[in-house]
C-alpha cells in the first residue's frame, strides 16, 4: 500500500482508504471526502478525478522512485472528523507497452534501374492479326 510502480504506457487508479489503528483494517462506515493528490515528475502524469481518486500514468522510465503526498478527511460512523496525510511513492520503470516510444522506416525491395524497366518495355513485340 502506497506503492506503486508501472512500466511506461501502464496506468493506475488510487483509491484513499480510512484505515483502522493496525494500518491493514478499512475502517468500516468511515467516509473519505476532500481528497488531495499532489505528485509531480516528468515521468507520470497524474490527474485527480471527479470521485476522488487518482489516476497515475508511466510516461518515460523515472530515475528515482517518486514521491507524492496525498491528503483527506476521515468521518468515521460515530461523527469524529479527522484529516489525514500520508505519503506515496510511485516508480515508472521498463520499455514502452502500448505507447510510441519512437519512430523507424521500412523500406520496399529496391526495383530494377529506370533503363531497364524501359528496354523490357520497348522489347515487346504486338502481333497483328
Amino acid at each position: 500500500m502506497n506503492n506503486l510502480t508501472l512500466a511506461v504506457g501502464q496506468s493506475s487508479i488510487g483509491t484513499i482508504s480510512p484505515l483502522e489503528a493496525d494500518g491493514l483494517t478499512t475502517t468500516p462506515g468511515a467516509v473519505v471526502s476532500a481528497q488531495s493528490f499532489s505528485i509531480s515528475d516528468p515521468s507520470l502524469t497524474s490527474v485527480t478525478n471527479s470521485d476522488g481518486t487518482v489516476t497515475i500514468t508511466g510516461v518515460t522510465p523515472s530515475t528515482a522512485p517518486v514521491t507524492g503526498t496525498v491528503s483527506a478527511t476521515v468521518t468515521d460512523p460515530d461523527n469524529t472528523v479527522n484529516t489525514f496525510t500520508q505519503t506515496i511513492t510511485v516508480t515508472v520503470t521498463g520499455a514502452p507497452t502500448g505507447r510510441t516510444a519512437s519512430i523507424g522506416v521500412d523500406f520496399s525491395a529496391p526495383t530494377p534501374p529506370a533503363s531497364s524497366a524501359k528496354a523490357k518495355k520497348n522489347s515487346s513485340s504486338t502481333i497483328d492479326g
